[in-house]
C-alpha cells in the first residue's frame, strides 16, 4: 500500500462565518461523498471552530467519530442530553 501524505494547505478549503475546515475528503457544498469516499474512510478533516461558535445539533448515522482537539476547549452535547468538555490530550469517540 502506498502512503500520500497531503498537506493541510494543499486539502480542499472550506470556510464560512465561524469555522475554518481543510477536509482530505470533501464533506461540504454540492459534493457526492458517497461516489468519492476512500473505502471506510469517509472524512477526515482538520477544523478550526472559532470561540463561541459550532454546528447546530444535528444526526449522524452509521458512522464514528474521532475527535482530538490541539487548542482550546470543545463542548459537545449529544442527541441524548449527554455533554462534556474536550479538551488537549483527550479524544472523543462517538
Amino acid at each position: 500500500m502506498t502512503l500520500t501524505h497531503i498537506p493541510g494547505e494543499q486539502r480542499h478549503h472550506w470556510w464560512n462565518e465561524w469555522l475554518d475546515s481543510r477536509q482530505s475528503f470533501p464533506a461540504t457544498g454540492n459534493y457526492d461523498l458517497a461516489a468519492n469516499a476512500h473505502g471506510l474512510l469517509m472524512v477526515h478533516n482538520e477544523d478550526t471552530v472559532f470561540p463561541g461558535e459550532g454546528f447546530d445539533s444535528h444526526e449522524h448515522r452509521n458512522m464514528e467519530i474521532l475527535t482530538w482537539i490541539l487548542e482550546g476547549t470543545l463542548a459537545h452535547t449529544d442527541s441524548e442530553g449527554h455533554s462534556g468538555l474536550i479538551r488537549p490530550g483527550l479524544i472523543q469517540r462517538m
